[in-house]
């Protein structure tokens, strides 16, 4: 897996190892895919771990934007699939799809799986776009 080097100065994702979840050949428009772990983890519940994780990658519409630009969170919500889900040394798949981009909003799937091909959680995501 390649490792991916935060930008400078982007704080939160300074606490996070990423590597791509998918060959460059199979980048697909409009969907963002990341293999991510904490860099430490002591002192976190398994629910606090998972939403820190979940809210790791940007919305896959970053890839659809016809120019760069800031974006933003409308709502973000999901379900977790099951009491405690658990991985394998910190590392959960994560993808962010856009389903839908048109007139500066997108309606986003987020999905995350552990280690071992598991579905861990299933959420959707409101983004406002301003690129």
């Amino acid at each position: 897996m390649d490792v991916i080097a935060p930008p400078a100065g982007m704080h939160f994702i300074s606490n996070f190892e990423l590597r791509r979840g998918e060959a460059k050949d199979d980048i697909r428009p409009g969907v963002v895919r990341r293999w991510v772990r904490l860099k430490d983890r002591s002192g976190l519940d398994p629910i606090s771990e998972l939403v820190l994780i979940g809210d790791t990658l940007p919305p896959g519409s970053i890839r659809a934007m016809e120019r760069q630009g800031p974006l933003s969170s409308i709502n973000w919500s999901f379900t977790l699939l099951g009491d405690a889900p658990q991985t394998r040394d910190g590392w959960w798949l994560l993808e962010t799809a856009s389903n839908h981009l048109a007139e500066g909003f997108s309606s986003e799937t987020l999905r995350m799986w552990n280690a071992d091909g598991v579905q861990v959680m299933h959420g959707l995501q409101s983004v406002a776009i301003f690129g």
